[in-house]
């Protein structure tokens, strides 16, 4: 015997669709590796990596870094150089925040950014109760986060930044 009940509800669910599903993947804003090795993983290292930020698993946003969370949980010196498969990972991670051709308006740019000065909730802010990462669009490390997301990219000779600084 059919149930016609379930088959309603079967067909009006059916008919509930999300948009954007259908998106090519080419959409998304290829992020250059170099670039993020050399520019943002200094940048993010310093800001966002701490334990109880994005240095863990818990957050769709995980960071690893030298001297905070590694890939190897039984890593022995946290002082070591953070390796390729370290980045690669980041640089996975951070991809799924930019949001298509409008890399600058992700959510990789907006949520670091103060909500008073027109970015996102970002709990980061509730919890230590500080300012947000980024102050202004006009922070030095925040125009960085943008070029990165927008598409940026540097040689594969790049020197890492380290506090703003080559």
């Amino acid at each position: 015997m059919v149930n016609r009940g379930l088959i309603c509800v079967l067909l009006l669910s059916s008919a509930c669709v999300q948009d954007g599903l259908d998106r090519q993947a080419e959409e998304r804003v290829q992020l250059d590796s170099h670039f993020y090795r050399c520019q943002v993983q200094p940048l993010v290292t310093k800001s966002c990596a701490f334990m109880d930020c994005h240095g863990n698993d818990e957050r769709p946003l995980r960071i690893y870094a030298e001297q905070r969370f590694r890939i190897n949980p039984d890593w022995i010196d946290y002082e070591d150089v953070i390796t390729e498969a370290e980045l690669a990972a980041n640089l996975r991670a951070m991809e799924g925040f930019v949001e298509g051709a409008d890399g600058p308006g992700s959510l990789l740019t907006e949520k670091p950014l103060d909500a008073r000065f027109g970015g996102r909730y970002h709990r980061g802010r509730d919890l230590y109760g500080v300012d947000d990462v980024f102050l202004s669009r006009d922070d030095a490390d925040y125009k960085v986060l943008r070029e990165f997301a927008a598409g940026a990219v540097d040689t594969p000779d790049c020197v890492p930044m380290v506090g703003g600084l080559p």
